[in-house]
């Protein structure tokens, strides 16, 4: 029989699995190898795009220039490295849904209004630009990666940052100049074969609460609620609580139910 104290110590590990999420995105500046492939590509002009203090999305299928070359990079180099830095479920590619020019800091620019079957993530762009203030930052629990911050650098560069879904992303408000972001859906090769769209450690999470399921505890307990500001639909859900859901249900050993409770 586990102990009471035991008990608890575990559901903490677990919880910490699921508040601090191993991978959920990343960030990064194009290397000097980059740049030089970078600029070796065609021009595009973007100039009929750009509106003084607004934010312009432009689908992928919309634009009047070919991104084809850039896509390939994107494909060829970028992937790798969020390959690596994501660890998603299997082969994937990046496939451009839109690119937003915006001179507010508008958070809607990062959400691809199109998501393809087997999409488990997305795959941000930021091509160089003079701008200040728009600082952007990816939370999922308590894990907090912040993107785009001010540089003392002369000369922008490129950089990029990738999420799987349901993170939460913010940005601040630009106050000088503008964004230019091209944002790529993540998308499994085998949309059948692979479907995690969650950071691996949310998998850890469920294996650990399936053992604890498991063990005789010899008592019936609620370890701990897990607010949610977000109604009482499953499908509304998103950062912690819809990491804990996930765990549970996969963990195949819990009931869950959501439920409005009144005020003390």
């Amino acid at each position: 029989m586990m102990a009471h104290e035991d008990v608890g110590a575990y559901y903490k590990d677990i919880m910490y699995l699921l508040e601090f999420p191993k991978t959920a995105s990343m960030t990064r500046v194009f290397t000097a190898k980059d740049e030089a492939a970078i600029r070796a590509l065609p021009a595009w002009d973007l100039s009929r795009y750009h509106q003084p203090r607004t934010t312009t999305i432009v689908a992928a299928a919309d634009l009047a220039f070919d991104t084809t070359a850039f896509d390939t990079f994107v494909n060829t180099t970028l992937v790798k490295r969020v390959k690596t830095a994501l660890a998603p479920e299997g082969p994937f590619h990046a496939a451009l849904a839109h690119i937003a020019f915006d001179s507010v800091g508008d958070a809607q620019s990062f959400g691809a209004a199109h998501r393809p079957p087997g999409t488990f993530g997305t795959l941000y762009v930021a091509l160089p630009r003079h701008v200040r203030g728009g600082e952007v930052e990816f939370s999922r629990g308590y894990d907090h990666n912040k993107w785009l911050q001010p540089r003392r650098a002369d000369a922008p560069q490129h950089s990029y940052a990738a999420c799987y879904r349901n993170s939460h992303v913010t940005a601040a408000a630009i106050t000088e100049g503008d964004r230019v972001l091209l944002v790529y859906n993540l998308v499994y090769t085998d949309s059948s074969a692979h479907t995690r769209d969650y950071p691996a450690s949310i998998d850890e999470a469920a294996t650990h609460l399936r053992k604890l399921g498991a063990k005789d505890h010899g008592i019936f307990e609620v370890l701990q609620g897990c607010p949610v500001q977000q109604g009482t639909s499953f499908e509304t859900l998103s950062g912690l609580p819809k990491d804990l859901l996930t765990a549970l249900l996969r963990s195949r050993v819990y009931d869950v139910a959501l439920a409005t409770l009144p005020p003390p």
